[in-house]
């Protein structure tokens, strides 16, 4: 039986499942799709050995098309590759612990804020606060800092206005308390 994500947008079938069984298909869904992302990468790496040490035995091959690869190139398409199935196992992690944290919401109060399993949207907003207020970050840490402030600030005001996160999102959005009274003086 397949089981996916999509499963669990309705109230009526999160209901009828037991909490174990939805963790477990949970962890059993972003396992499948981790496998999947693997195996394409590791196809395509195959596709490119085998471009490499097959050329081609065309009367009139087409002239744009190199009759062998450069090696340069498929490790650079290898790379490429594999940091596109590393970014996809990350981003499945953290939409894990989001539908984690969403259903114990649900078991706390039996209500559902978001369908179960769709995207979470905090990344895009982060992504819109960087553009509107021309932030820039010098590390990979510190954005994932700022970032986790971002959503802890969003959080705090949706729970505090039961609305959209939206209302509480300023300038100060991805400081932490000190910074913000160093920023007022």
């Amino acid at each position: 039986q397949h089981r996916s994500l999509t499963r669990f947008k309705s109230d009526a079938v999160v209901s009828r499942q037991s909490p174990h069984l939805l963790q477990a298909n949970a962890q059993e869904d972003c396992t499948a799709v981790t496998r999947n992302m693997a195996r394409s990468s590791l196809l395509l790496l195959g596709l490119n050995v085998l471009a490499l040490l097959e050329p081609s035995t065309s009367s009139n091959p087409d002239p744009k098309i190199p009759t062998t690869v450069d090696p340069t190139f498929i490790a650079f398409q290898s790379a490429v590759a594999l940091k596109q199935v590393e970014n996809n196992v990350q981003y499945l992690y953290n939409d894990y612990e989001a539908y984690k944290k969403d259903f114990e919401n649900f078991k706390a109060s039996n209500t559902v804020t978001r369908a179960l399993g769709s995207e979470d949207s905090g990344f895009r907003k982060f992504q819109k606060f960087i553009t509107k207020y021309s932030r820039s970050y010098s590390s990979l840490d510190e954005f994932g800092v700022r970032y986790g402030l971002f959503l802890n600030i969003a959080d705090k005001y949706k729970n505090y206005n039961m609305g959209d996160d939206f209302v509480g999102i300023n300038l100060l959005s991805d400081r932490t308390l000190s910074e913000k009274k160093a920023f007022f003086g």
